[in-house]
Formats: structure tokens, C-alpha cells, sequence
């Protein structure tokens, strides 16, 4: 079959096709603005269901089924050569001669499999079409290659694992808090979400089902997100650091500790390239990394990170022992929540620590994260860590993130609430 022929097959297989009811994600793709519109994030977090989701809206719209055009450049059938892109055109062409291709929608799956994708692009936004859409598995697309590869006609847009509300939403269970039977399946839904994570295609697998599929999402990014794309020599050293950064989240990172934990289990390496893998990491989304807030910028970017794992199914997989610490588990939630609802977070230390300070519109909000804090030890640590960034920010008030025992007081001169982490974050 020729190449053009491939493409008439996929424009009419898609266009005849008919989308299944979508539970939509909090993540709406703007439509019509004139810019290309990319989307990129961790592996199995639901990019092409996103491109489903929003040509379904598009058919609400009152959009034609010929006016779509849904390529999925995985196709074993497709050459990679540049080519390849004009026989789309001339695909769509012959399939609909009177049909503009400026009242077309362009949605590119995977685009970076054929070779300088980003010239085709360009030159479709500036001769043809407004309304385009692609999106890139982070082994060879990243955001900001989007950006320098579009040169300022993109906006791209980052999608993670589910959260919390969307989690509710694909299981169908309504959120009402106020009828006992349905407040229990939300926090039994908590308690999975906790450990199991918000991967789509997880859910409802078995436990046993479950893990195995999460250790494959993480050995395909480890080895096609990292180790092909950078070509990293030293595989045993760079899967030891990757399990190091899993392990200490929820604390500072000292690579300076790991590199010489590596040297004490006679792996050879050097500083500068446990730097290198950090970044790495970051890239192909299996971490997100947060800075240390300071009233300086340079000090801010100069301190160590806390880096938080992408999913908190990574955690109790990679590490059995943090199956156990359900403060980990808890915190690495919180900070996927904060992040994932657009917020900008940051943690204190100086002789204290604070878990996280929330930047918003109205100013700073200090939080600690516990699962509990009916230990009076861990009561006190946790109270004079957020009293040392209330202080530090000139704030009267903070709050403490717990998976229970709600309450209010005064400590110290500052207003404490403490709040459900379920119920918090719906």
C-alpha cells in the first residue's frame, strides 16, 4: 500500500469512528487560538485521551467528522522521512476537494517520529491551518524543545497522572460528604489513591497486576527517557540513583550524600555526572523538584532540592519500605496536588523545617504535612516548623495536612488549622 493511501486509511478510520463517552479530565485543550497547542508529561498519563476528549467537545461544537485530522505517527506502516507530512496533505486532498484546509483541526499523535517534524509544523500554521495540536513522548520531545523548535508559536501545556478529584471521577464515586456511606467510599478511595497512584490504565487492576505494570512504566522511562536518549554508559549507577531520589523524598537532596553512598558500594562515577542524571530525571517527568524558599532568587536556585516522585504509585514499588511510611506517602500526595493544580510551592529550612510554603494570589500560606500528630513530640516538631516560617514570612497563620484529627487553635500567636488531606484537596 502506498504512503498516501496509509494516510486516507487513518483520516477516515478515525473520522468514521465513534468516541466512547470520555470522564473528562480537569485539563481542557484552548481551542482556536490561532497557536499550536502541544502537550507533553509522563509516560501512560492520558496525552491521546486528552486529543479524544477534545475533538469529542469539538463534535458538541458542531464540528464535522471531514473537517478532523487524527494521525497517530506510532503507525508501523509510516516511514520516517520528511516526506512523509506533504502526503497528508495530499491525502486529505483528494479524500475532500472542496473541503479548506483552514476549517481542518490537526491532531499530530507522537509527532516526533518522523524526522523534522517541526519544519512541517510551522509551515502548516503559517500556509494552512490555526488549529493544531500535537503531542511527543518525552524520550525525544520536550517542552522546551517545543519551544525553541516553534519559536514562539506554541503553548504548551504539561499533563500529570490523575488527581485526587479526577481519580473520584473515573471510579464514578460522586463526592458528597455529607452522606455517611458516600464519604466512606471517598476516603477507601483516599487509601488506594495513596498507594496506588493515579495512572489511568491502573485502575482496577489487581494488586499483583498493578505492580507489575508500574515497574514496567518505570523500566521504559528509565531506559528509552534516559538511558537512550542521553546514551548513559553506567546503567547499574544511574537505576541506584534514580531508587536514592525515590527513597529520600520528602527530604532535602544531597547528591553529595548519594554520590558517596555509590562510592561505598564500589561504583565508580563522578559528582558532576549524578547532576547530570538529576536533570535527567526531571526531564522525563519521573520526578517533580521544588526549591528551598529564601528572599533571594539566587539562593533559592543555588540550595538543594526536594524532589517528589512523579506518582505515588512509584514510591511503595521502588521502595518497600515506604509502604509503611504513610507520612512519605502522604506529603508526596500533597505535593502532586499543589503542583498539579497550577500552584507554586517551595519548603523552608533554616534550624526548622516546613514541609511546603504555597504561593497564591493573596500571599504565602506555610504547611506541614502529617499523617498524624497525636505524638506530642511530633506535635511540637511540626508546630515549630511552621511557627519558624511563620516568622520568617511575616504571616500570622498556617496549616497542617493530616490524613485526620481536624482542629483549630492558637499557637504561639498564630492561627493553626488542621485539616483532612482528603477533603482538603476536593
Amino acid at each position: 500500500m502506498e504512503i498516501k493511501d496509509v494516510f486516507k486509511e487513518l483520516i477516515r478510520n478515525f473520522q468514521d469512528r465513534k468516541l466512547s463517552e470520555f470522564t473528562d479530565r480537569s485539563m481542557q485543550l484552548p481551542m482556536n487560538t490561532g497557536k499550536i497547542v502541544s502537550l507533553t508529561g509522563v509516560r501512560r498519563s492520558g496525552k491521546t485521551y486528552i486529543l479524544y476528549q477534545s475533538i469529542a467537545g469539538l463534535y458538541k461544537q458542531g464540528i464535522k467528522p471531514e473537517q478532523i485530522i487524527f494521525i497517530n505517527f506510532e503507525d508501523e506502516r509510516l516511514p520516517d522521512n520528511p516526506e512523509t507530512f506533504d502526503m497528508v496533505l495530499q491525502a486529505y486532498r483528494e479524500l475532500f476537494p472542496d473541503r479548506k484546509l483552514s476549517e481542518c483541526y490537526f491532531f499530530f499523535d507522537e509527532i516526533q517520529n518522523i524526522d523534522k517534524w517541526e519544519k512541517f509544523v510551522r509551515r502548516l500554521n503559517d500556509q494552512e491551518s490555526k488549529n493544531i495540536f500535537i503531542t511527543g513522548s518525552n524520550s525525544k520531545l520536550l517542552g522546551r524543545e517545543i519551544a525553541t523548535e516553534l519559536r514562539g508559536r506554541a503553548i504548551n501545556y504539561e499533563l500529570y497522572p490523575l488527581g485526587f478529584k479526577e481519580y473520584l471521577a473515573f471510579r464514578d464515586i460522586a463526592i458528597d460528604l455529607y452522606v455517611p456511606s458516600q464519604k466512606a467510599k471517598i476516603i477507601a478511595a483516599f487509601d488506594d489513591f495513596l498507594f496506588r497512584g493515579g495512572f489511568p490504565e491502573t485502575i482496577g487492576f489487581s494488586e499483583h497486576i498493578h505492580r507489575k505494570v508500574i515497574q514496567e512504566y518505570f523500566n521504559t522511562m528509565l531506559f528509552r527517557d534516559i538511558v537512550e536518549r542521553y546514551n548513559v554508559a553506567d546503567v547499574n549507577v544511574l537505576k541506584f540513583f534514580v531508587k536514592k531520589i525515590i527513597a529520600s523524598v520528602t527530604s532535602p537532596l544531597s547528591v553529595n550524600k548519594i554520590y558517596n553512598e555509590i562510592r561505598s558500594n564500589k561504583y565508580e562515577t563522578g559528582k558532576n555526572v549524578l547532576y547530570d542524571y538529576l536533570r535527567y530525571v526531571e526531564e522525563a517527568y519521573m520526578t517533580v523538584v521544588i526549591n528551598k524558599y529564601d528572599h533571594s532568587i539566587i539562593k533559592q536556585e543555588n540550595s538543594n532540592k526536594k524532589v517528589y516522585a512523579i506518582d505515588n504509585s512509584f514510591l511503595p514499588v521502588l521502595d518497600y519500605y515506604v509502604s509503611s511510611n504513610k507520612g512519605k506517602l502522604l506529603e508526596n500526595f500533597a505535593a502532586l496536588e499543589f503542583i498539579k493544580s497550577g500552584k507554586k510551592i517551595f519548603y523552608f529550612k533554616q534550624i526548622k523545617e516546613c514541609d511546603f510554603i504555597v504561593e497564591s494570589n493573596t500571599g504565602f500560606l506555610p504547611i506541614q504535612v502529617a499523617f498524624s500528630i497525636k505524638d506530642t513530640t511530633t506535635r511540637k516538631r511540626e508546630l515549630d516548623g511552621l511557627m519558624a516560617a511563620c516568622k520568617y514570612l511575616d504571616v500570622n497563620k498556617g496549616m497542617i495536612i493530616s490524613y485526620g484529627e481536624p482542629e483549630n487553635f492558637k499557637y504561639q500567636h498564630i492561627d493553626v488549622q488542621v485539616v483532612e488531606a482528603y477533603k482538603y484537596f476536593l
